[in-house]
């Protein structure tokens, strides 16, 4: 018998191409264990695999009950990342709005303008930003260097002329790979 605190879950093994791979530990061994709450524990998923077991014989096709929950699953899980998504976009708006009115002065309503349309589609140029705040080039130039300055904006195209700026902090609030 082998002491359940003792129990290690596995390894990780390095493969031939130089990837590192997990190996688990086979587990059919008699366990004893000095914690009463992991013998209740296991009583209950005892009971709960008995109960699906019995409701699995009554279901036609035990393939189509579990993808029903499975999806169910994932649309709850993709409605929580959504919403957590859009706070963090108010939050980011609130926040940009705030700092803008607070240290652009007369050129706040125009950065303003371009924060809202950045919003809608995350990339722009001198061109569009003339348009947007319906000025010449020097100005609509300055505010998106500004803009750039405080981190708002991100020039990608690597010119010195038709530059082509993308809402950086917007964008990476979309991409969940890193959280």
């Amino acid at each position: 018998m082998k002491k359940i605190e003792e129990f290690v879950s596995g390894h990780t093994e390095l493969g031939a191409a130089g990837y590192r791979y997990f190996v688990p530990t086979f587990i059919n061994d008699e366990w004893i264990w000095s914690d009463s709450a992991i013998s209740k524990l296991l009583e209950k998923a005892a009971v709960k695999l008995g109960e699906l077991n019995s409701f699995s014989r009554l279901v036609p096709n035990i393939d189509l009950f579990i993808q029903l929950h499975v999806t169910k699953e994932a649309v709850t899980s993709s409605r929580i990342e959504g919403t957590q998504t859009l706070s963090d976009i108010l939050q980011l708006k609130t926040d940009v709005e705030d700092f803008i009115r607070s240290n652009y002065g007369r050129r706040s309503t125009n950065a303003i303008k371009i924060i809202h349309r950045l919003m809608i589609n995350p990339y722009i140029n001198i061109e569009q930003a003339m348009e947007i705040c319906h000025t010449s080039y020097n100005p609509s130039n300055d505010l998106l260097k500004q803009l750039q300055q405080d981190g708002y904006i991100t020039e990608t195209s690597g010119q010195s002329r038709n530059r082509m700026f993308i809402f950086k902090k917007y964008l990476d609030l979309f991409d969940k790979t890193d959280k």
